[in-house]
């Protein structure tokens, strides 16, 4: 029929490298949506099963990006729409070179972004966190340390690995933050916890409040 054979002869008008083009980038988009398929497939069968059965290797993996010993309780996987969901229970920052928990996190669901596959770099749609404790503590030195790093304001901190990490993710969430100071150099107690209320949350697009 004249009216199913137009389509072709239009696509016949157009020179032949231009053919050659559309071919190509059908080649590549057909490729693309093959390789995004076989990749969910993968993270469906291969890496969650991987990672429920061994929290050492999540564990490795973030004491690397973060450069802080982690502990981790629990550890359960799913999916946010197209986007791979880790949700942890009991997951600790220790500080250097001790056992002290530097920061302890109850509760935390980590939205993976597809960019951590183009930049090698573990990145999150979303990291939302429950009810976290950090502890800032000065030494006798003057010194801070939040979150296990170590702050000294008299020279500049050479590893901010932890603070870059997380200027790199997208948003961050956190629900009913507690915060307990200590000061060594004065010698004083503890101050008391210091909450959110629970319907407040604070979020950052990167680091900015919303």
């Amino acid at each position: 029929m004249p009216s199913v054979r137009a389509p072709s002869k239009i696509l016949a008008a157009y020179p032949s490298w231009l053919q050659t083009t559309a071919r190509a980038i059908r080649v590549l988009l057909l490729a693309a949506i093959v390789a995004f398929c076989l990749l969910l497939l993968a993270v469906r069968f291969v890496v969650f099963p991987k990672l429920e059965n061994n929290r050492d290797g999540l564990t490795q993996l973030l004491e690397r990006q973060i450069g802080q010993p982690v502990e981790i309780d629990a550890l359960a996987t799913g999916w946010d729409g197209w986007n791979p969901r880790v949700e942890l229970k009991g997951v600790r920052i220790l500080e250097r070179g001790g056992a002290a928990p530097a920061m302890v996190l109850p509760a935390m669901r980590l939205t993976v972004a597809w960019t951590s596959v183009f930049f090698f770099d573990l990145r999150f749609k979303e990291l939302t966190i429950d009810q976290p404790q950090l502890s800032v503590r000065r030494d006798t030195a003057g010194k801070l340390h939040v979150a296990g790093l170590t702050i000294d304001p008299a020279q500049s901190n050479d590893d901010q690995r932890l603070a870059d990490w997380l200027l790199r993710q997208s948003r961050i969430v956190v629900h009913d933050a507690a915060i307990i100071w200590r000061d060594e150099l004065r010698a004083a107690a503890p101050l008391s916890r210091i909450s959110l209320r629970p319907t407040r949350s604070f979020a950052w697009m990167p680091l900015v409040p919303s």
